[in-house]
């Protein structure tokens, strides 16, 4: 016969609850209906069930922590008992080890000193010791003579800077009134010359006598088209070139004057600088002398191209060459 709700209910009410029918029938009035308080009641019966059975489960994972912790102490102290022969003794856990510890080191006051000697570890701690001394002296040349070459490389990259300025000054430089603006652009040149790749020749007394320009990868000093050694001074100008402005007529290391202009240089018989009545050898040698200089000066083959017609054009006005 089919069951029906409120005996199913009872039913549930008395296996999760423990209540029986005599504890189902004092939460409902006389009509059959709930009480007020019988959801109350029901609740609370529900914490405690929960409370209980929370309390069985953390006792369960208690035992179980307390096994496997006993356990691996247990595996722990046969592993020790079997590494270092301990058989006789029944201590446990620490102070089993404490047992193994003074054991081993009464072991080794008696252990003959030749034989501590003779250990791998006295060898190689007694051959560090040896060579502390020569190890720390050498880490500390090593760091002198590292401190000392970036102190040269500082004073050596000061000098080229300061030489380089020399040199521009005598250019003849247009700059800005503004002081600030003037000392921003000159930076143009320290950076121009940091960029380079320079050799520095010193003489007996470690005095700077010479700056010769390198190649990029520093495979050798840096040659223009004619397998000439470019100079310092001939760097700086062409490199001042790219950036400042100069004063007309002045000296640009070689590089033809763009408008035409500016007077000769050189003392009538060289330079690069103005039209071509600014050459005016008057015999081979002064021919010669101009013809190296631009060489010697001009870096761009264009410019330099054109430079020595010039100078040809004079020579052969001249009759010192012939056309």
């Amino acid at each position: 016969m089919p069951k029906t709700s409120d005996e199913i209910l009872t039913g549930l009410l008395s296996t999760s609850y423990k209540l029986d029918e005599t504890g189902v029938a004092s939460l409902k009035e006389e009509d059959g209906s709930w009480k007020d308080d019988a959801l109350d009641h029901f609740i609370q019966i529900d914490q405690q069930r929960v409370t209980a059975l929370k309390g069985d489960v953390d006792k369960q994972l208690g035992e179980r922590y307390s096994r496997g912790k006993r356990e691996a102490m247990e595996a722990l102290e046969k592993q020790l008992r079997d590494e270092f022969g301990i058989k006789d003794v029944d201590a446990k856990g620490i102070d089993l080890v404490k047992h193994i510890v003074q054991a081993k080191a009464k072991a080794l006051e008696t252990l003959p000193e030749e034989k501590v000697k003779a250990h791998p570890l006295y060898i190689q701690l007694e051959e560090q010791a040896r060579n502390f001394p020569k190890t720390l002296e050498e880490k500390i040349r090593e760091r002198e003579q590292s401190l000392v070459a970036e102190f040269k490389t500082r004073e050596q990259q000061r000098a080229a800077v300061a030489k380089a300025k020399t040199i521009f000054q005598g250019m003849k430089p247009i700059l800005p009134k503004n002081a600030d603006v003037a000392a921003a652009q000159m930076t143009l040149l320290d950076n121009y010359i940091a960029g380079q790749k320079l050799q520095f020749v010193e003489n007996e007394a470690g005095e700077l006598v010479d700056i010769i320009p390198m190649k990029a990868d520093g495979s050798g000093r840096l040659e223009d088209a004619h397998g000439h050694p470019v100079k310092y001074e001939d760097l700086v100008r062409q490199g001042a070139a790219r950036y400042f402005e100069f004063a007309v007529g002045e000296d640009k290391g070689g590089a033809p004057d763009p408008n035409g202009t500016g007077g000769e240089s050189g003392g009538g018989n060289g330079g690069g600088s103005g039209a071509a009545s600014a050459y005016s050898p008057k015999t081979e040698a002064e021919y010669a002398e101009a013809h190296a200089k631009i060489l010697r000066t001009i870096i761009d083959p264009g410019e330099r191209r054109k430079e020595l017609d010039k100078l040809k054009a004079a020579g052969v006005r001249n009759g010192v060459v012939s056309a």
